[in-house]
């Protein structure tokens, strides 16, 4: 069956990278549980109509983001990176952070006073960022999550 591009529906796409059946990158099995862990096809596709480069299977997000468990923050590097990314930003009136994890850079933001929104699919690590007091939504939300 034929790949339908998700941006412009045309059906002029092509494979370009096939990295076979693969589990998810958000999990962390134990060694012995991991030939057990579910695999989902990883294909990259390109649309030679639009030139939008895709995923050949969209994972469902019951299943990619139901129990999330990455957290940026842990990551000492990506901390730095997000504080130095929050200085540039720091004249900003509103940033939208799509894909905001645990508010990694909205807890900068929020230091130096810019006004910021993270929209996060996960809803247990958008519960974290909200527990510390920063505006996320997640996917579930008709509402901001956030006690301010």
């Amino acid at each position: 069956m034929a790949m339908t591009c998700r941006l412009c529906r045309s059906t002029d796409v092509r494979l370009v990278l096939d990295l076979g059946m693969q589990p998810l990158a958000n999990k962390y099995p134990a060694v012995s549980d991991f030939a057990n862990e579910e695999r989902h096809p990883l294909q990259v596709e390109f649309c030679l109509t639009c030139s939008n480069v895709q995923l050949g299977t969209i994972v469902s997000r019951k299943v990619m983001f139901e129990e999330y468990f990455y957290l940026s923050s842990v990551n000492g590097a990506l901390v730095q990176h997000f504080h130095q990314l929050a200085q540039t930003l720091r004249d900003a009136r509103f940033v939208v952070d799509i894909g905001s994890n645990d508010g990694i850079l909205l807890k900068p933001l929020r230091d130096l006073g810019v006004r910021a929104l993270g929209v996060e699919p996960s809803i247990n690590v958008s519960r974290i960022a909200n527990d510390l007091g920063l505006q996320t939504q997640d996917r579930k939300s008709t509402r901001l999550n956030s006690s301010h």
